[in-house]
Order: structure tokens, then C-alpha cells, then sequence
């Protein structure tokens, strides 16, 4: 057992994949290599990473560490990369979905420059930004970090889940603020709703479905390597990935512990 063990993984270390799903594989093919497209001194392609198949395109932002975000498009057919042009200027866009012909972007607030944060949808095809949600009753969110569409099996409800991390150290407000956690925005009704509190999740990171949309995967920020940078205790949370299922009104419920990645 040891022997076959330390084999797999003495493999595993010159191989430039590893996947645990074969219909991963089937789209890397069967001789995967790793190309170096672009190299910068400074950070870049941060977030989102949103492929748009009928345009062989992957979208992606820029680091926020760096100041304010933009959108950069990376054409898979040579290679070359460009600013997103947009009916108007996208304010630190970060986390990015594409559903039904848009792509969407959460956006972090920076109250230096009187940006809220919120959730933008942009047509690929013209550049045109719709602002999706920009308040809930005039509060201001923390930080929308990621977001994820999720369409309700049998039908073509579709439901918004994001998650809003609190704002870092010493980034005062005297507002009212959003607690962090998951939320969910129902477009059907116009309705926006927290489904996973920040008790359970501190420092909610990133979402994402399953394919069949019953499964939701969310990640923890915290942690003793994390926390601080939001003022919290390095016992609060974790840097964990969480299992939810979505019942038959789309909220999620019976959590369970996937991975705890190094």
C-alpha cells in the first residue's frame, strides 16, 4: 500500500496536471502541456477567470492590492491580450460569472472614491454595463468578492449567489454596514436575502455550482494565515471548502466539510 502510494505521488510531482474528474481530462486531451502566455513584473489576472466559448475568450481582472481593477480579455486564438472597452468605466471589478450572454462582476467598495460596490452584468458582444445591484436599501456592501448564477432544475429560474467579505483592518466607516456571508439575489422577485450567515462562514471567499446545479460549493477565508487582515482572531474560521445542498427552494442547507487545502 505505502509502495503504491509514494509512486502515485512521486509521479504526481512532474505531471502538469492532476484531476480527480476524467471529463476534465477529456477537455485537456491527451498530451496536456503548460504554454507561458504572458508575463508581467507587476501582478495581474487576479480574479474571476470567465471563459466565453463563442468568442474563445477567458476575461479576467486585475489585482486589487495594486489599486483600483480592470477587466483584461485574453484571446485564446493568438494569444494577445486587451483592456475590456465598456459603455462606462467598471469600479474595481473582481470576482466574474457568465451566464445567459453576459458576463457579470462583483465590484469592491472603496469608500475613497464614493464606489459602493455592488454586481454589474456587460454585453461581450457591444460593452454594455447594466448596474445589477448597487445597495440593499441603501446600505452599502463590504466587499462582493464572487459571485455565481445558479438555474433551478426544471425550470429557467435563475438565482444570484454572492459572497461579501467585511472590509480589511483599519477601514473605518461610521455607515451602516451588510453583514458578511452568502446572499442571494432573486431576480424573479426582486429580492435579496442572506442564506448563510456569518457564524458559519466569516469570511465567505469564493462560490460555485455543481453542473447540475443542485450542489453549491462555498469557501471560508479564515484562518490563523487571514484573519488578521479583517481584525479578527486567527481562530475564527477557516481556509476550508464547504459542501451545500440546494433544496427545493434554492437555499442551501446540510453542510458539509469537502477539503481543508494548504
Amino acid at each position: 500500500m505505502n509502495t503504491t502510494v509514494n509512486d502515485l505521488l512521486q509521479s504526481a510531482a512532474h505531471m502538469p496536471f492532476i484531476s480527480y474528474d476524467d471529463e476534465f481530462l477529456d477537455i485537456l486531451g491527451p498530451s496536456p502541456s503548460i504554454k507561458l502566455v504572458q508575463e508581467r513584473e507587476s501582478n495581474f489576472a487576479a480574479e474571476a477567470g470567465v471563459w466565453i466559448k463563442s468568442r474563445n475568450e477567458v476575461w479576467y481582472t486585475t489585482w486589487i492590492n495594486d489599486g483600483p481593477t480592470h477587466v483584461e480579455i485574453l484571446n485564446l486564438r493568438d494569444n494577445t491580450i486587451k483592456n475590456l472597452t465598456s459603455s462606462e468605466p467598471l469600479k474595481n471589478p473582481n470576482g466574474g460569472h457568465f451566464h445567459q450572454g453576459r458576463v457579470y462582476f462583483t465590484c469592491l467598495r472603496d469608500d475613497s472614491r464614493n464606489w459602493p460596490g455592488g454586481v454589474v452584468s456587460v454585453n461581450p458582444e457591444n460593452g454594455h454595463v447594466e448596474t445589477v445591484l448597487n445597495s440593499y436599501f441603501g446600505l452599502k456592501f463590504d466587499s462582493i468578492d464572487d459571485l455565481a448564477w445558479v438555474t433551478q432544475p426544471g425550470t429557467n429560474y435563475s438565482y444570484l449567489f454572492m459572497t461579501i467579505l467585511p472590509l480589511t483592518k483599519g477601514v473605518a466607516t461610521s455607515e451602516e454596514r451588510l453583514p458578511q456571508g452568502l446572499w442571494r439575489f432573486d431576480p424573479q422577485r426582486g429580492t435579496l436575502l442572506p442564506v448563510i450567515s456569518r457564524t458559519e462562514l466569516p469570511m465567505a471567499n469564493g462560490v460555485c455550482p455543481s453542473k447540475d446545479q443542485q450542489t453549491l460549493w462555498v469557501t471560508d477565508f479564515g484562518g490563523e494565515h487571514n484573519s488578521g487582515a479583517w481584525g479578527l482572531p486567527a481562530e475564527v474560521g477557516s481556509p476550508a471548502i464547504y459542501k451545500y445542498d440546494l433544496n427545493a427552494n434554492m437555499l442551501p442547507t446540510n453542510r458539509k466539510f469537502l477539503e481543508w487545502p494548504e
